[in-house]
Protein backbone atom coordinates (compact mmCIF):
# COMPACT_ATOMS: atom_id res chain seq x y z
CA UNK A 1 0.00 0.00 0.00
CA UNK A 2 1.10 3.64 -0.93
CA UNK A 3 2.51 5.59 2.27
CA UNK A 4 0.13 8.76 2.31
CA UNK A 5 2.06 11.87 3.16
CA UNK A 6 0.15 14.40 5.10
CA UNK A 7 0.34 17.75 4.63
CA UNK A 8 -0.32 21.15 5.75
CA UNK A 9 -1.07 24.35 3.63
CA UNK A 10 0.82 27.57 4.96
CA UNK A 11 0.34 30.74 2.99
CA UNK A 12 1.76 34.60 3.98
CA UNK A 13 -0.13 37.76 3.38
CA UNK A 14 1.56 41.29 4.09
CA UNK A 15 3.65 39.58 6.65
CA UNK A 16 1.55 37.72 8.94
CA UNK A 17 1.12 34.10 9.34
CA UNK A 18 -2.32 32.12 8.82
CA UNK A 19 -3.29 28.91 7.77
CA UNK A 20 -5.43 27.03 5.28
CA UNK A 21 -8.74 26.51 7.41
CA UNK A 22 -10.23 23.32 7.35
CA UNK A 23 -8.65 19.88 6.77
CA UNK A 24 -5.07 18.99 6.08
CA UNK A 25 -5.00 17.48 2.69
CA UNK A 26 -3.83 14.20 1.58
CA UNK A 27 -1.98 13.48 -1.57
CA UNK A 28 -3.15 11.05 -3.68
CA UNK A 29 -1.81 7.56 -3.66
CA UNK A 30 0.48 7.00 -6.89
CA UNK A 31 -0.79 4.68 -9.36
CA UNK A 32 1.01 1.40 -9.07
CA UNK A 33 3.38 0.68 -11.23
CA UNK A 34 2.19 -2.72 -14.04
CA UNK A 35 4.79 -5.88 -13.59
CA UNK A 36 4.54 -9.18 -15.34
CA UNK A 37 6.40 -12.30 -14.78
CA UNK A 38 7.28 -15.34 -17.04
CA UNK A 39 8.47 -18.87 -16.18
CA UNK A 40 8.97 -22.31 -18.22
CA UNK A 41 7.70 -25.41 -16.64
CA UNK A 42 8.75 -28.95 -18.75
CA UNK A 43 8.34 -32.76 -17.02
CA UNK A 44 11.85 -32.67 -18.56
CA UNK A 45 13.81 -30.18 -16.77
CA UNK A 46 18.38 -30.61 -16.37
CA UNK A 47 20.32 -28.02 -14.79
CA UNK A 48 17.21 -25.59 -14.99
CA UNK A 49 16.61 -25.68 -17.89
CA UNK A 50 13.50 -26.44 -19.16
CA UNK A 51 13.51 -29.10 -22.15
CA UNK A 52 11.06 -30.50 -24.41
CA UNK A 53 11.29 -33.77 -26.90
CA UNK A 54 10.56 -33.78 -30.50
CA UNK A 55 8.30 -36.79 -30.23
CA UNK A 56 7.47 -39.18 -27.51
CA UNK A 57 5.36 -39.57 -24.71
CA UNK A 58 2.79 -36.70 -25.26
CA UNK A 59 3.57 -35.10 -21.59
CA UNK A 60 7.30 -34.58 -22.81
CA UNK A 61 6.41 -32.62 -26.10
CA UNK A 62 4.52 -29.44 -24.39
CA UNK A 63 5.75 -26.41 -22.13
CA UNK A 64 3.93 -24.32 -20.05
CA UNK A 65 4.34 -20.70 -20.14
CA UNK A 66 3.03 -18.82 -17.20
CA UNK A 67 3.36 -15.62 -14.60
CA UNK A 68 1.35 -13.36 -12.95
CA UNK A 69 0.30 -9.76 -13.82
CA UNK A 70 -0.16 -6.79 -11.18
CA UNK A 71 -1.34 -3.42 -11.81
CA UNK A 72 -3.47 -4.48 -15.03
CA UNK A 73 -6.52 -2.90 -15.64
CA UNK A 74 -10.13 -3.89 -17.42
CA UNK A 75 -9.26 -3.83 -21.13
CA UNK A 76 -5.46 -4.98 -20.87
CA UNK A 77 -5.04 -8.20 -22.43
CA UNK A 78 -1.49 -10.08 -22.28
CA UNK A 79 0.47 -11.36 -25.26
CA UNK A 80 2.29 -14.14 -25.76
CA UNK A 81 5.40 -14.10 -28.43
CA UNK A 82 7.37 -17.09 -29.69
CA UNK A 83 11.07 -16.64 -31.66
CA UNK A 84 12.36 -19.80 -32.87
CA UNK A 85 16.17 -20.25 -32.98
CA UNK A 86 17.63 -18.60 -36.28
CA UNK A 87 13.84 -17.09 -36.89
CA UNK A 88 11.86 -13.52 -36.00
CA UNK A 89 9.59 -13.21 -33.02
CA UNK A 90 5.73 -13.84 -33.44
CA UNK A 91 2.46 -13.62 -31.88
CA UNK A 92 1.90 -16.97 -30.23
CA UNK A 93 -1.03 -16.53 -28.15
CA UNK A 94 -2.94 -13.98 -26.56
CA UNK A 95 -5.81 -13.76 -23.16
CA UNK A 96 -7.59 -11.24 -20.95
CA UNK A 97 -4.99 -9.81 -18.63
CA UNK A 98 -5.75 -11.35 -15.02
CA UNK A 99 -3.87 -11.82 -12.10
CA UNK A 100 -2.19 -15.19 -13.82
CA UNK A 101 -1.85 -16.45 -17.07
CA UNK A 102 -0.86 -19.45 -18.63
CA UNK A 103 -0.26 -20.72 -22.50
CA UNK A 104 0.84 -24.61 -23.58
CA UNK A 105 3.28 -24.51 -26.28
CA UNK A 106 4.58 -26.83 -28.41
CA UNK A 107 8.10 -25.62 -29.69
CA UNK A 108 9.48 -27.89 -32.58
CA UNK A 109 13.30 -26.29 -31.50
CA UNK A 110 14.43 -24.34 -29.32
CA UNK A 111 12.39 -21.57 -28.63
CA UNK A 112 12.55 -17.80 -26.69
CA UNK A 113 9.51 -16.42 -25.12
CA UNK A 114 8.75 -13.25 -24.28
CA UNK A 115 4.88 -12.02 -22.30
CA UNK A 116 3.66 -8.44 -23.49
CA UNK A 117 0.90 -6.85 -21.47
CA UNK A 118 -1.19 -4.52 -24.08
CA UNK A 119 -3.63 -1.47 -23.43
CA UNK A 120 -6.52 -3.36 -25.44
CA UNK A 121 -6.96 -6.07 -28.18
CA UNK A 122 -8.06 -3.01 -30.31
CA UNK A 123 -4.71 -1.28 -29.19
CA UNK A 124 -1.07 -3.09 -29.20
CA UNK A 125 0.19 -0.36 -27.25
CA UNK A 126 3.14 -2.08 -24.83
CA UNK A 127 2.54 -1.60 -21.11
CA UNK A 128 5.07 -3.66 -19.89
CA UNK A 129 7.23 -7.05 -20.95
CA UNK A 130 8.31 -9.58 -19.09
CA UNK A 131 11.71 -11.43 -18.94
CA UNK A 132 12.33 -13.93 -21.75
CA UNK A 133 12.75 -17.79 -20.87
CA UNK A 134 13.48 -20.47 -23.60
CA UNK A 135 12.19 -24.05 -24.14
CA UNK A 136 14.79 -26.27 -25.39
CA UNK A 137 13.94 -28.85 -28.15
CA UNK A 138 15.74 -32.90 -27.77
CA UNK A 139 15.04 -35.43 -30.29
CA UNK A 140 12.86 -38.38 -29.39
CA UNK A 141 13.90 -41.76 -29.46
CA UNK A 142 12.82 -45.85 -29.58
CA UNK A 143 14.74 -48.98 -28.80
CA UNK A 144 14.09 -52.00 -30.30
CA UNK A 145 16.24 -55.19 -29.56
CA UNK A 146 18.07 -56.59 -32.66
CA UNK A 147 20.03 -59.80 -31.05
CA UNK A 148 19.71 -60.78 -27.37
CA UNK A 149 22.51 -62.48 -25.20
CA UNK A 150 22.19 -65.87 -27.16
CA UNK A 151 26.08 -67.21 -26.08
CA UNK A 152 28.26 -67.27 -23.16
CA UNK A 153 30.73 -66.66 -21.07
CA UNK A 154 31.10 -63.32 -23.66
CA UNK A 155 27.27 -62.57 -25.70
CA UNK A 156 27.02 -59.89 -28.09
CA UNK A 157 24.15 -58.11 -27.64
CA UNK A 158 22.75 -55.39 -30.33
CA UNK A 159 19.67 -52.67 -30.31
CA UNK A 160 18.17 -50.94 -33.17
CA UNK A 161 17.60 -46.68 -32.26
CA UNK A 162 15.38 -44.78 -34.03
CA UNK A 163 15.79 -41.49 -33.85
CA UNK A 164 13.26 -38.42 -34.38
CA UNK A 165 14.38 -34.87 -35.33
CA UNK A 166 12.93 -32.11 -37.16
CA UNK A 167 13.62 -32.80 -41.28
CA UNK A 168 15.75 -29.62 -41.31
CA UNK A 169 18.03 -30.62 -39.64
CA UNK A 170 17.93 -34.59 -39.47
CA UNK A 171 20.81 -34.75 -42.05
CA UNK A 172 23.46 -33.02 -40.29
CA UNK A 173 22.34 -34.79 -36.89
CA UNK A 174 23.08 -38.39 -39.47
CA UNK A 175 26.74 -37.39 -39.38
CA UNK A 176 27.49 -36.65 -35.92
CA UNK A 177 29.92 -39.17 -33.17
CA UNK A 178 27.76 -41.02 -30.79
CA UNK A 179 29.18 -42.36 -27.56
CA UNK A 180 28.39 -45.81 -26.17
CA UNK A 181 28.01 -46.62 -22.60
CA UNK A 182 27.39 -49.86 -21.14
CA UNK A 183 27.41 -50.91 -17.25
CA UNK A 184 26.63 -54.21 -16.10
CA UNK A 185 25.97 -55.85 -12.27
CA UNK A 186 27.21 -60.27 -12.29
CA UNK A 187 25.08 -61.80 -9.50
CA UNK A 188 25.72 -65.52 -8.57
CA UNK A 189 22.01 -66.32 -8.02
CA UNK A 190 19.29 -66.93 -10.61
CA UNK A 191 18.07 -63.71 -9.60
CA UNK A 192 18.90 -61.02 -11.68
CA UNK A 193 21.12 -58.45 -9.82
CA UNK A 194 19.96 -54.28 -8.94
CA UNK A 195 21.12 -52.55 -12.38
CA UNK A 196 24.33 -50.99 -12.46
CA UNK A 197 24.96 -47.59 -10.68
CA UNK A 198 27.87 -46.45 -13.32
CA UNK A 199 28.12 -46.96 -17.09
CA UNK A 200 31.38 -46.66 -18.63
CA UNK A 201 32.32 -45.31 -22.09
CA UNK A 202 32.94 -48.35 -24.08
CA UNK A 203 35.19 -47.67 -27.17
CA UNK A 204 34.87 -50.88 -28.77
CA UNK A 205 30.84 -50.91 -29.01
CA UNK A 206 30.25 -51.14 -32.81
CA UNK A 207 27.65 -48.10 -33.87
CA UNK A 208 26.11 -49.05 -37.79
CA UNK A 209 26.18 -45.96 -40.11
CA UNK A 210 22.73 -43.95 -40.45
CA UNK A 211 19.55 -45.32 -41.77
CA UNK A 212 17.15 -42.96 -42.72
CA UNK A 213 13.44 -44.18 -42.50
CA UNK A 214 11.42 -41.03 -43.03
CA UNK A 215 11.81 -37.43 -43.45
CA UNK A 216 12.29 -37.33 -39.77
CA UNK A 217 13.31 -40.53 -39.03
CA UNK A 218 16.47 -42.81 -38.60
CA UNK A 219 18.28 -45.73 -37.09
CA UNK A 220 21.83 -46.85 -36.54
CA UNK A 221 21.96 -50.34 -34.93
CA UNK A 222 24.64 -50.00 -31.35
CA UNK A 223 26.19 -53.49 -30.55
CA UNK A 224 28.76 -54.61 -27.82
CA UNK A 225 30.28 -57.13 -25.47
CA UNK A 226 29.43 -58.21 -22.24
CA UNK A 227 31.41 -61.09 -20.16
CA UNK A 228 28.94 -62.56 -17.91
CA UNK A 229 30.16 -66.24 -17.64
CA UNK A 230 27.76 -68.60 -15.75
CA UNK A 231 26.13 -65.75 -13.75
CA UNK A 232 22.95 -64.19 -13.83
CA UNK A 233 23.36 -60.48 -15.51
CA UNK A 234 21.07 -56.72 -15.75
CA UNK A 235 23.50 -54.31 -17.62
CA UNK A 236 22.37 -51.01 -19.21
CA UNK A 237 23.33 -48.74 -22.01
CA UNK A 238 22.96 -45.63 -23.33
CA UNK A 239 23.96 -43.78 -26.11
CA UNK A 240 24.83 -39.59 -26.81
CA UNK A 241 26.07 -36.52 -29.58
CA UNK A 242 27.52 -33.87 -28.13
CA UNK A 243 25.11 -31.13 -28.55
CA UNK A 244 25.58 -27.82 -30.49
CA UNK A 245 22.43 -26.03 -29.95
CA UNK A 246 24.03 -22.54 -30.14
CA UNK A 247 24.80 -23.17 -33.53
CA UNK A 248 21.52 -25.01 -34.36
CA UNK A 249 18.66 -25.00 -31.83
CA UNK A 250 18.98 -28.91 -30.84
CA UNK A 251 19.51 -30.13 -27.78
CA UNK A 252 21.01 -27.86 -24.38
CA UNK A 253 23.44 -25.14 -24.21
CA UNK A 254 26.92 -26.39 -22.37
CA UNK A 255 28.18 -29.36 -22.06
CA UNK A 256 25.94 -32.17 -19.92
CA UNK A 257 28.56 -35.22 -19.55
CA UNK A 258 28.44 -36.71 -23.46
CA UNK A 259 32.09 -37.87 -23.78
CA UNK A 260 33.20 -38.36 -20.28
CA UNK A 261 34.57 -41.88 -18.45
CA UNK A 262 31.48 -42.79 -17.04
CA UNK A 263 28.43 -41.20 -16.43
CA UNK A 264 25.59 -42.60 -13.79
CA UNK A 265 23.08 -45.08 -15.01
CA UNK A 266 19.97 -42.77 -14.06
CA UNK A 267 21.52 -39.80 -15.56
CA UNK A 268 18.66 -37.53 -16.96
CA UNK A 269 20.22 -36.13 -19.79
CA UNK A 270 23.52 -36.29 -21.41
CA UNK A 271 24.65 -33.69 -24.68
Amino acid sequence: MSKLWRTAVVCTIAGSLITAGGLPALAAPAAATPTITIAARTRIEVTGDALVLYRGNPKDLFAKITGNISGAVPGNVVRLYAQPFSHPARLNGSASAAAHYSFTVKPAIATHYRAELVTSSSDPTVVVSSAVVTVYLSSGSRVSTKRGCVSVPVCHPAYQLYLFLPSTLIRRYMSKHWYVYVGVRLAATSKPPPAPKWLYLDRHASVSGPHRITADQYERTVGFSLRIGNDSATWVFLVCAKDTEPSDGIGLPGSHGCGTGRVRSNVAYLG
